[in-house]
């Protein structure tokens, strides 16, 4: 549902609409709405404390709508909006609640080609300067808690709306961290540093990570929540809570056009209102296009901007290379505001350091050891054969199964023996145990292991990856098999030679 103007702002509205209506303008513009901003109080706040005369800019206005703005061709003929002016309103009243004067003056700025925008900026005012003034007025209008009364200590949240947009639609990584269900980050450093860098600026203090999938990016973020639970951040970000969003669960159960907007406009409402929240957003490419209906470009992204370019809201998207290039970049408004920080793919040096200091976690829950050599041999074996797939992920999943695998073979017997890590760590890498052993002790393996003898009677648990474009090779057959091709005889029963 549309949010309705604030009173002040309605009666400026229907003045000038008054005034088209005497002149014989046939329609109401851009430049119509700027002359209402200029009758709101609010709005009029920024041009004194900008030392710009109101007088001079309303008869530069009033000059431009003689000039330009079409006669209405009879006395019958309706006042109608030009397309621009029903954007506008339209999107003051889907983002905010009640808007005034001074939100007006700030949507106004997504028209960049007006000349109220060029007027505008002539006079020594652009959007950030309109959004920072907005902000304060709306700080003052609503009110909010302080950090420190919002139960960040306890890492959680604090109470919400009746609509409860946040309990609905996040989850509070910090109160995850604190129940011991999240993994510390290892290594990394760089890349942390620059996001809490970027989280600590007075303008786009918004960070997009991109990188592979599988490269860690989600480990980004909830390594943040694990360092702010324990203690371990900087001090400006002690009290922040980290909260992650399910773009998922905003959309579901909005039937009609109106509950997605009501529904983002209350989580925008909430997140306003707690300045030390910090919003992750997985996939973040899926809010461009959210909520948005046949024939208007509106979405869950455009609602977002605002709060964005006044820096009222500090949020951390992950998403793929690809989907950053076709969707995300393609939304100039958006990107500009976020600030990209590319996760590469880790060595294999780097991944058998996560593995080290996730190795604890995995060993209480399979009941296993895994040696140091055990994690770099993973670490060989994964890059090595599962081909397609990124570092640390594809290396964690080979040691979760080959973990899990030990356990289904041995049972709860206490410790496994190296031999039976060896047996399952060669199932689950597709690979001979004669060649694990020797990347286990590190001496070259006396010869290639044949077919089927790694770990007899036991179905292997996973297969090597083929590559991309590549057809599995047949039970037996030589290397080169797939790529000959039968050569069909020519007639009289001579081989055809090759072309």
């Amino acid at each position: 549902m549309r949010g309705t103007f604030s009173q002040p702002f309605e009666h400026a509205l229907g003045r000038v609409r008054k005034m088209a209506r005497s002149h014989g303008h046939g329609y109401v513009t851009l430049e119509h709405i700027a002359l209402a901003v200029l009758d709101e109080p609010a709005a009029a706040g920024l041009f004194r404390q900008r030392e710009i005369s109101l007088q001079a800019f309303r008869e530069e206005l009033l000059e431009f709508i003689e000039r330009h703005v079409p006669r209405a061709k009879n006395a019958r003929q309706q006042l109608e909006e030009t397309r621009s002016a029903t954007r506008v309103q339209a999107r003051a009243q889907m983002i905010f609640e009640a808007p005034t004067g001074i939100h007006m003056l700030e949507m106004l700025f997504e028209e960049q080609h007006s000349y109220a925008v060029q007027l505008l900026r002539r006079h020594g005012i652009d959007r950030d300067q309109a959004a920072e003034f907005r902000a304060r007025i709306d700080r003052a209008r609503f009110g909010g808690p302080r950090p420190g009364e919002t139960g960040a200590e306890e890492g959680t949240t604090a109470p919400a709306r009746a609509d409860g947009a946040l309990r609905r639609c996040t989850v509070n990584l910090n109160l995850r961290a604190q129940r011991g269900e999240l993994d510390g980050l290892i290594g990394r450093e760089d890349e942390l540093r620059r996001i809490v860098q970027t989280l600590g600026r007075r303008r786009k203090n918004n960070v997009v990570l991109v990188g592979e999938p599988g490269v860690g990016k989600t480990a980004l973020a909830e390594g943040l929540a694990w360092q702010i639970a324990r203690g371990r951040a900087p001090a400006a970000l002690a009290p922040a809570v980290v909260l992650s969003l399910s773009v998922g669960e905003l959309v579901a159960g909005t039937r009609f056009r109106g509950d997605f907007e009501e529904r983002v406009k209350n989580l925008l409402r909430e997140l306003r209102a707690q300045p030390h929240l910090i919003l992750f957003i997985d996939e973040i490419h899926m809010l461009v296009g959210a909520g948005s209906a046949a024939g208007m470009t509106m979405d869950a992204a455009d609602l977002l901007k605002p709060l964005l370019a006044a820096g009222e809201l500090r949020c951390i998207g992950a998403t793929t290379y690809r989907e950053y290039r076709q969707v995300f970049e393609r939304d100039g408004a958006l990107a500009r505001r976020f600030q990209r920080v590319d996760v590469a793919e880790p060595s294999p040096a780097e991944a058998a350091r996560i593995l080290a200091g996730l190795r604890r976690g995995y060993e209480r829950h399979h009941r296993v050891t895994f040696p140091d050599a055990a994690l770099q041999a993973v670490v060989d074996l994964s890059v090595r054969h599962l081909h397609g797939r990124q570092l640390p992920d594809k290396a964690i999943d080979l040691l979760d199964e080959t973990g899990s695998r030990c356990r289904l073979e041995r049972g709860d017997e206490g410790e496994v023996a190296v031999t039976w890590r060896l047996t399952c760590l060669s199932h689950c890498s597709g690979v001979g145990p004669a060649a694990v052993s020797a990347r286990l002790t590190g001496r070259p393996s006396a010869a290639r292991s044949a077919p089927g003898t790694a770990g007899a009677g036991v179905a292997p648990a996973c297969r090597r990856w083929p590559t991309p474009g590549s057809r599995p090779r047949a039970p037996g057959a030589s290397p080169g098999a797939r790529s000959r091709r039968a050569v069909p005889a020519a007639p009289g029963g001579s081989p055809r030679p090759p072309r």
